[in-house]
């Protein structure tokens, strides 16, 4: 069972893309989730409905006052410890901890809700794993669960949850984690030397992409040289260094165009930058679009760029190299494992416009470089990066 914060979120393809490999190799998947995607553009229940079971906790409970929650909590209790699942200790010192968090009345009750739901589902549909994405509050429920069911888990963490916002109790929540999972060799080291946990539990697997979907398409090219970047609308994803770059560029007077594909909380501000420099019509922002429309965008593209203050193991550099599309990337964390410094594209210093801009001129005059690089771009993806190669070695250590 995936045991998951939200689902299916459009910036989270990876997890997409796992489930459905895990379908496409004969298994039936179970997902609990706490939240239901707003744009879903994904859409794997209506495609794979006969292999896929999705719980939304946002379903199943009442939310609208303390007494009807109350009352669907004792409800499921019951049943819980009719059936011997939960006993009245564990019970007990369920809510003993959770009444001495400082929480109000009712998202302690949400909470009790929460995991008596996750029970329930567990032990009518038998799950005999739970996997989790992000180390984030639902990574606590899975712990929680292996206390009270012996249900074993995992967890594969990411970007964020690593770098920017790990939780307090993440040790304790990964104590009884089968493995740690992690999708570069930097996270690991990271994840033991800064946040302490386990190094012999952590393993690396990085998240695969799609490589049938993704693939050069036959486009026409536009007049101009294309820059692409593809990513939430996320100070962390780098896009203002990205519209700085293309100001310098555009004072040069190179003739190229760039389009921004995303969506998200800086969007108004990316628009207010772009106004702001005066280069409306060097720059698009693109809605968020399906992965089945993206990989006419990496072929259209003379190069991607991607900014990034951070990042774990990002997709779209995986997708646009298998598209034979090098890459401008920053030099940070898990970047360094995709991206050959001249191999399939090139690395530069965080935060840095003029970098940038210095790498994109470069490779304008200079198209030989690029047909360099996209010799050698997908090759470097379907060696490391296959969704099922991937997927195959997760399966293995489900059945450890």
């Amino acid at each position: 069972m995936f045991l998951l914060k939200e689902f299916p979120k459009i910036s989270e393809t990876f997890i997409v893309n796992e489930i459905v490999a895990l379908i496409n190799m004969g298994h039936d998947i179970t997902i609990f989730s706490f939240k239901k995607s707003k744009n879903i553009v994904h859409d794997i229940v209506g495609k794979y409905q006969s292999s896929i079971r999705v719980f939304y906790l946002t379903d199943l409970m009442d939310d609208e006052g303390y007494s009807k929650l109350f009352k669907q909590c004792a409800s499921k209790i019951r049943r819980l410890m009719e059936n011997g699942i939960l006993t009245g200790k564990e019970l007990a010192r369920f809510w003993e901890r959770i009444n001495g968090s400082g929480q109000g009345d009712m998202n302690k009750l949400r909470h009790l809700f929460s995991l008596c739901a996750i029970l329930e589902v567990v032990k009518k549909h038998q799950i005999q794993h739970i996997h989790s994405h992000f180390a984030d509050y639902h990574l606590e429920f899975a712990y929680l669960v292996y206390q009270i069911a012996r249900v074993p888990y995992t967890v594969t963490m990411h970007g964020y949850d690593i770098f920017f916002n790990p939780p307090g109790d993440l040790i304790k929540w990964t104590s009884k984690a089968k493995k740690i999972i992690t999708v570069s060799r930097y996270n690991r080291n990271y994840m033991a030397q800064k946040l302490h946990l386990n190094l012999n539990k952590i393993r690396v697997i990085p998240c695969g992409i799609n490589l049938s979907l993704f693939r050069k398409l036959v486009v026409a090219k536009e007049k101009e040289f294309i820059v692409l970047s593809v990513g939430r609308f996320h100070p962390v994803k780098g896009h203002a260094f990205l519209i700085e770059a293309v100001k310098l560029l555009a004072g040069e007077g190179m003739n190229f165009k760039c389009w921004i594909i995303g969506e998200g909380p800086e969007k108004q501000q990316l628009e207010k930058q772009i106004a702001k420099c005066g280069i409306e019509r060097y720059v698009r922002l693109l809605e968020a679009m399906r992965n089945e429309e993206l990989p006419y965008y990496y072929s259209k593209a003379d190069v991607f760029v991607l900014a990034s203050i951070s990042e774990g193991s990002p997709m779209v550099l995986k997708e646009s190299l298998a598209c034979e599309t090098p890459v401008i990337a920053s030099k940070v964390n898990g970047i360094q494992e995709i991206v050959r410094h001249y191999g399939n594209g090139i690395l530069v210093r965080s935060q840095s416009p003029s970098q940038i801009a210095v790498k994109i001129r470069e490779l304008i005059i200079n198209p030989s470089l690029i047909r360099n690089f996209k010799k050698n771009a997908r090759a470097s993806i379907e060696k490391k990066f296959d969704i099922r190669k991937n997927v195959k070695r997760l399966e293995r250590l489900f059945k450890e």
